[in-house]
């Protein structure tokens, strides 16, 4: 049965007295003209958020555009100012801010263009206070879930920016700068150095600072998988293709379209291989193993190798197809014993990580161990400096 707006709810009251009342979990706002609605929304929300009530649309609207609300409960009827300009002003303040109308039965239609100018949800009057209680922590909920998703994609951005590639050497802001342009195109990118640079990091700042960077960015080591598994695992299979293929399955170039394809320690791959992937960087296309129909995909090829593959093409171990198709945007990362000077930064770097991690305090090295890193040769490049660390 539908509850009268203003009922008396049998609400259990938290103790006043209690020193330890729990946390409000977000900030909310109530707009309407009707005081015995904004005693209802106290009865029904003030214990568990942190609530604010305007008792005119005027007040209503100089509080939204002035603080900072995770939710914001309007009436869509009030004098003077109307729930729809109070909810383009809250987008245009916080555009996060989630929003709910109230509305009366024949003022429905009025709320549906409210949803599709940004409004969460409407609801109409007179409602069940539970509904409208379970309607605002889905508001609040969806607030917090999209606040976390933008959250974690800034720091995925700025994890991997090219800024913050470690280093002020020459040969690494010569780095920057090759990463920095290629960034605004699609070329092909073939990054070659010794285990142990960063390879897989550059190919990571090249499309997390590119137009593809709201797509899939995926890995793989071509030398880590059998060449019978990895024909499959890049394009895929249909169902009987071989022993064990009991149902069709995408291949990662399908996985990662729209996105980028980081092909690790490309040089392993073997040479019948290398013309498939020489065929889908030129006609954008692939064959899944098994099947007789092509499939299109946009996917940029970024690639690694650590050895030197114009001698590899000379032996007839690669391809020289592809390794021109590669070598559109070479990019060539210097090993650390080219970069003496990058150690210290690179060790505090690794000791600020680490040290957090292990939850201690340690303010730096010694200027003694900070010249014995310095001095070391470092065959393994930074990764064997991270691991000493």
């Amino acid at each position: 049965m539908t509850s009268k707006p203003g009922a008396k709810q049998n609400r259990k009251v938290p103790d006043r007295r209690d020193p330890d009342p729990p946390a409000k979990t977000a900030r909310a706002l109530v707009i309407d003209d009707k005081a015995s609605m904004l005693e209802l929304f106290r009865s029904l929300l003030e214990d568990e958020f942190d609530l604010v009530t305007a008792e005119s649309a005027q007040e209503g609207l100089r509080l939204a555009t002035e603080g900072d609300f995770d939710l914001v409960v309007t009436d869509i009827k009030m004098p003077h100012v109307g729930g729809m300009e109070i909810l383009q002003a809250v987008k245009t303040h916080s555009p996060h801010t989630e929003v709910i109308v109230m509305t009366a039965y024949a003022e429905v239609a009025q709320a549906v263009e409210a949803m599709r100018a940004g409004a969460y949800d409407y609801i109409t009057k007179p409602f069940d206070p539970d509904e409208m209680v379970l309607l605002v922590r889905r508001a609040v909920e969806r607030k917090r879930l999209l606040e976390q998703t933008h959250r974690l994609q800034r720091q995925v951005e700025e994890k991997f920016a090219f800024e913050n590639l470690i280093g002020n050497s020459p040969p690494m802001h010569k780095v920057y700068g090759l990463v920095r342009d290629v960034c605004r195109s699609d070329a092909t990118v073939l990054i070659s150095g010794e285990s142990g640079t960063g390879k897989e990091l550059v190919a990571r700042a090249i499309h997390f600072n590119s137009p593809r960077a709201k797509h899939p960015f995926l890995a793989i080591n071509c030398a880590a998988i059998p060449r019978e598994l990895l024909e499959s695992e890049l394009f895929g299979h249909v169902k009987g293709a071989f022993s064990g293929a009991q149902a069709d399955r995408r291949g990662l170039v399908e996985e990662a379209h729209g996105g980028t394809l980081f092909l690790d320690e490309i040089s392993e791959m073997a040479t019948d291989l290398q013309g498939k992937i020489t065929r889908m960087i030129q006609e954008r296309e692939i064959r899944p193993v098994g099947d007789t129909k092509t499939r299109r995909v946009s996917v940029r090829i970024l690639a690694a190798t650590n050895v030197d593959m114009e001698a590899a093409v000379t032996a007839g171990r690669f391809r020289e197809d592809l390794y021109y198709r590669l070598l559109v945007y070479p990019i060539q990362i210097p090993p650390l014993r080219e970069r003496h000077e990058d150690i210290p930064l690179l060790a505090n770097h690794f000791l600020k990580i680490f040290s957090a991690r292990e939850g201690k305090t340690l303010d730096g090295f010694a200027p003694e161990a900070l010249a014995a890193l310095s001095r070391a040769a470092w065959p393994g490049n930074v990764r064997e400096l991270q691991n000493v660390i």
